[in-house]
This record gives structure tokens, sequence and C-alpha cells, in this order.
């Protein structure tokens, strides 16, 4: 919360890994307007960016900041959800990652000035 008070935080990444899903993928926050976009755009950067990272299982949903876990207990005790409650910052994520499998979705173009 020192950073986030004091404007010097600009992105809070949790990471996670899991057996359920293929590959990687990001949950987000439901946000409105301009902050939904930049929400967006980091998950679609790192999805050209990286060819193991699944854009299309990405959500935003509000039902990812409420819904309850397997264990019964409510995602706004999340760490991206209590954060946005705080500070309302849009770039406040769940990067969750199978352990062991992955979804080869596409090769990463060059960079320009690659050789």
């Amino acid at each position: 919360m020192h950073y986030a008070g004091g404007g010097r935080l600009g992105f809070y990444i949790d990471l996670h890994g899991h057996v359920n899903k293929r590959g990687c993928f990001a949950y987000g926050n439901a946000l409105e307007g301009d902050a939904a976009a930049e929400s967006f755009l980091f998950a679609r950067l790192a999805a050209l960016n990286n060819p193991h990272f699944d854009f299309s299982a990405c959500s935003f949903a509000e039902k990812n900041m409420t819904s309850k876990d397997k264990n019964g207990e409510s995602k706004e005790g999340s760490g991206r959800v209590a954060l946005y409650a705080a500070t309302g910052l849009p770039h406040l994520y769940t990067v969750e990652a199978n352990y062991n499998s992955s979804r080869l979705l596409g090769a990463v173009p060059a960079a320009s000035g690659d050789d």
C-alpha cells in the first residue's frame, strides 16, 4: 500500500500454478472504459510476445472478482481484487500457468532489428 499511495505502483501480478487447465492465462478485474482497455492490453501484449500465453482463456469478468474458490473463500480476498478495492489501479492480475503442459498457440514474431 505504501507504493500504491505514493503513485509508484504500476503493476501487481500474483503468479499461480495449477493442474486443471492447460496453458498460461490471466485473471483481471472487471473495469469500464479506458481502465478496461488498459487492463486487456497487458494480457494481449503478453499473448503477442509469448507463444504459451492464451489470451482467449483470460477473464476480466465481475464473476471472477466475487465468486467463491474451491475452498469456499471469496475471491474478494485475493490480492488483485483487494488491491483494486483499496487503490483503483487497473493493472492488477492473477497469472495462472500449468505445472507441466502448455498450449503452443503460435510463433512470436521477431522484434524489429533482430537478425
